[in-house]
């Protein structure tokens, strides 16, 4: 069973349809690399996707559950999202920000529960960020604090996980090990993951699957029609010369 399944989803702004109608499915264990042009609607998919935008048409499914019906606490429980720009009080510790992903399943009147405690401290490990607990977060580099947050994303203990752009200003070896977690942790913990991104090259060594949206034929950086959805894997011929016609063979 799929643990996100869209149908005929069309996504945008306002009244502006940026992509769609599209079909799409993320499978337990699967990483999945989103690409597009600037301005394609990558995070506008993400956002609809999660449910934090409504679509223009269509529907989103997370669990089985359709996500216009479930309430925040609910969907916080299904879907983990890490966006590609995050505001964090600079102050506080790489512990707390990452207990904050236990919020959904969190009792307020007991605090952090034995089983929430035991969440942040495995999703510390997975990051490999253990080391910073008591570090503030404003102190670390870009690539450390992308590592905090794929783990307050992984203390939020959600099946889905969709990230924004989330090797964004990291160095190549930061990069690597970003996408190298993601890909771990969804095999071990039967996660669907899927993630936009502009290495190519990069994300489509880490991913199993890749989708790409697609501006209609010969309209531009300025088409007013929406993007098309375009799916294929790494190695794949056909789908590799799609991404080349979006963004060159430098991404290559």
């Amino acid at each position: 069973m799929s643990l996100l399944r869209a149908e005929r989803l069309v996504c945008g702004r306002g009244k502006r349809a940026l992509a769609g109608p599209l079909d799409l499915e993320l499978e337990p264990g699967e990483v999945v690399a989103l690409f597009g042009e600037n301005g394609a609607g990558k995070s506008t998919l993400l956002k609809t996707l999660a449910g934090l935008l409504p679509p223009l048409s269509g529907e989103v499914f997370l669990g089985g559950g359709n996500v216009r019906g479930l309430k925040p606490a609910e969907r916080a429980k299904r879907v983990a999202v890490v966006p590609a720009r995050t505001e964090f009080p600079g102050e506080i510790t790489v512990f707390d920000f990452v207990s904050l992903g236990c919020i959904p399943w969190q009792n307020w009147a007991a605090g952090l529960s034995s089983a929430d405690l035991a969440r942040v401290e495995e999703a510390l490990a997975l990051a490999g960020a253990d080391a910073w607990r008591e570090r503030p977060l404003g102190e670390l580099s870009d690539g450390e604090r992308q590592r905090v947050f794929v783990a307050r994303a992984l203390a939020q203990s959600a099946p889905v996980v969709l990230l924004d752009e989330p090797c964004a200003f990291l160095d190549p070896r930061q990069r690597a090990r970003t996408l190298g977690l993601l890909k771990r942790v969804a095999g071990e913990r039967r996660l669907a993951v899927l993630f936009a991104g502009h290495d190519v090259r990069e994300a489509l060594a880490a991913c199993d699957r890749a989708l790409l949206l697609e501006r209609p034929d010969g309209e531009g950086a300025a088409a007013a029609g929406p993007c098309a959805l375009r799916e294929g894997r790494p190695g794949d011929a056909e789908f590799e010369a799609r991404l080349r016609a979006a963004f060159g063979g430098a991404a290559f």
